[in-house]
């Protein structure tokens, strides 16, 4: 909460956390966020958290708690886990946490993929990869929360609501948007130890998860994301970009065949001229497949005859009326090009 941030800057001043040239505030995109309190040089230090402030693997795993219960388990948890359960006690603790003041300012839901419901899934549809990937998101979520509830269990919640998906998802939630990353090395890496296998998730850095992202011209001060598409934010962070220079859309040679089928079966509906076009189709399909199983592209063979077959197609267009302006464009060959001439 807004109302809470000077109490954590206290907090994190009192600990030796340093802001140059920067204070929090509200902001007209995400209610929070940093500001610029002057010109500030490329490459300046404007932020400094001292290594125990943050929330980490390692900070999970010196609390006595956390620690015992995830010694005892009978498998072993992830880092992303064991964080989570971290995050999950702490909380619940209240002001009888240590990280209170920078727990009490985090939001209460997120946008992002675990807290997707069926219906807002449904309207992601029409963009698939978007839609596989922010339910793959909520499904790892359940995942996770089903394989940690031996360890829930064990932990001495106040009551039972910590346990449950809810609680799970809005802390996986915190985790996945907020943390910071953690070069290999550094104090807090969960590498080794009683942890299962699973990629670091870094850190939760009190003040440092309040800079947006996608800075306009203004003051405010923002992070660098990285190079993510809009499919890989929505499922982490729950928004997209309007111009994001990373975008992409996944073109995948399967669809390709699945659109060749639906064209050949097009075609044969239409009468005897369109059965002399399908016969180019059976060609590109076994070109995508090719590529498709890892078989390199189509052979030289394949490809002389895809072109002998559209030169002959055009030449068999101009000898017919048609109004489809598509078709009439088809037709637009030169004879003497090809060497091949009409009724020939």
């Amino acid at each position: 909460m807004v109302e809470a941030v000077p109490q954590l800057i206290s907090w994190l001043e009192s600990r030796g956390g340093r802001l140059r040239d920067i204070e929090a505030g509200e902001v007209a995109q995400g209610g929070r966020g940093i500001v610029a309190t002057r010109d500030i040089a490329p490459g300046a230090c404007v932020l400094e958290v001292p290594f125990p402030c943050l929330m980490t693997c390692s900070s999970a795993l010196a609390c006595p708690t956390v620690s015992a219960v995830v010694n005892a388990g009978p498998l072993p948890l992830t880092p992303f886990q064991v964080l989570t359960i971290h995050v999950l006690f702490e909380t619940s603790k209240k002001a009888g946490s240590a990280w209170w003041p920078y727990l009490q300012t985090l939001p209460h839901s997120y946008t992002s993929g675990p807290y997707f419901a069926a219906s807002d899934l449904d309207a992601l549809a029409p963009a698939p990869s978007v839609h596989r990937r922010v339910a793959e998101a909520a499904q790892r979520t359940r995942r996770d929360w089903h394989a940690a509830l031996p360890a829930l269990r064990a932990m001495p919640f106040p009551d039972d609501r910590w346990r449950r998906l809810g609680a799970w998802r809005w802390a996986a939630a915190t985790l996945g948007t907020r943390t910071m990353y953690l070069p290999p090395g550094y104090p807090g890496h969960a590498g080794g130890g009683p942890l299962g296998p699973g990629p670091d998730p870094g850190g939760l850095t009190p003040l440092g998860d309040l800079h947006n992202y996608a800075p306009p011209a203004g003051p405010l001060v923002f992070l660098d994301y990285g190079r993510y598409t809009n499919a890989e934010l929505m499922q982490l962070y729950g928004f997209v970009l309007r111009d994001n220079p990373h975008d992409a859309a996944p073109l995948e040679a399967a669809s390709f065949c699945v659109a060749a089928r639906e064209a050949r079966a097009f075609t044969w509906l239409r009468g005897a001229l369109d059965r002399e076009l399908a016969g180019a189709t059976p060609v590109l399909v076994e070109g995508l497949r090719r590529e498709e199983a890892g078989q390199g592209p189509p052979t030289p063979c394949a490809e002389v005859a895809l072109a002998w077959l559209k030169e002959h197609v055009r030449i068999l267009l101009r000898g017919l009326q048609t109004c489809d302006t598509v078709l009439s464009s088809l037709a637009e060959i030169d004879p003497e090009r090809t060497g091949v001439r009409a009724g020939s």
